[in-house]
């Protein structure tokens, strides 16, 4: 199995410690001649990323891939965050660039990151390449083909077994996998939503109207009945006039 290689503060390690416990992102082979490498037991990333599950204090889970170029000159080799001890990296959502996290006192510390900066996608935009089991690769367990990444132009993706996708964290980790319904699925649940609201609409406004309808023609009453005399009125009632006498005059009595 090929040799791990990584940059601290500038330099070249080729410290046999850690290269018992990193292993390449897959074979080695004349297909894939470089390839990245991770921590076992971690996860090979698109764009040159690692990502890791257990707790780190100081750490944001990401941290730039090593590879197994000796010389570091491979474009899948990135000379990002090489200048100190840690190749640990945090993404800035209001910069939308990767800064590397600092390591002045052998703790990571992601939350005081280096001036240092790069363009990379958000951490939920990775996809997984590739798995590390936490006993190392071993090439005659997982077959691995080679495929494109925006970043470079050698990368491994899993082809016999299914990939593993890291779980999600708080932090924005990595899905490989998109759940829930398709957009045409979606799009077709709001049109029928949508049309039964408006036949619902229909009914009521045609009920409502013949509501209204029923109503006022029992309360209108017909032409007979508005012009018929009700039986409830009383009757205009005769006053009997008194003829009072008149005096008689005679025409001496004028005279008189």
């Amino acid at each position: 199995m090929a040799a791990c290689y990584w940059k601290e503060e500038g330099e070249l390690q080729t410290n046999s410690n850690r290269q018992s416990f990193t292993s390449p992102c897959g074979p080695v082979n004349d297909t894939n001649q470089v390839v990245p490498c991770c921590v076992n037991g971690d996860y090979c990333m698109s764009d040159g990323f690692c990502y890791y599950t257990h707790s780190l204090s100081g750490g944001s889970g990401y941290y730039v891939a090593s590879c197994t170029d000796p010389t570091y000159l491979s474009p899948v080799c990135q000379n990002r965050c090489v200048n100190d001890k840690s190749l640990d990296a945090v993404y800035n959502p209001s910069s939308s660039l990767w800064a590397c996290c600092t390591n002045a006192t052998s703790d990571v510390q992601c939350y005081a990151p280096f001036d240092e900066t790069f363009d990379g996608p958000p951490p939920q935009s990775l996809s997984t390449l590739f798995y590390i089991p936490a006993t190392g690769f071993s090439p005659t367990s997982q077959q691995i083909t080679a495929t494109s990444t925006s970043s470079s132009s050698t990368s491994l993706a899993a082809s016999t077994t299914s990939v593993i996708t890291p779980p999600t964290t708080s932090s924005g980790a990595p899905k490989s996998q998109d759940s829930g319904l398709s957009t045409g699925t979606k799009a077709g649940i709001g049109v029928g939503v949508g049309l039964g609201v408006i036949v619902i609409a229909l009914l009521l406004l045609i009920l409502l109207r013949q509501r209204r309808n029923f109503t006022l023609g029992a309360a209108r009453p017909t032409l007979a009945e508005a012009h018929e005399k009700p039986a409830t009125e009383d009757p205009v009632t005769q006053v009997p006039v008194t003829k009072l006498p008149v005096p008689k005059v005679s025409l001496a009595e004028l005279a008189n």
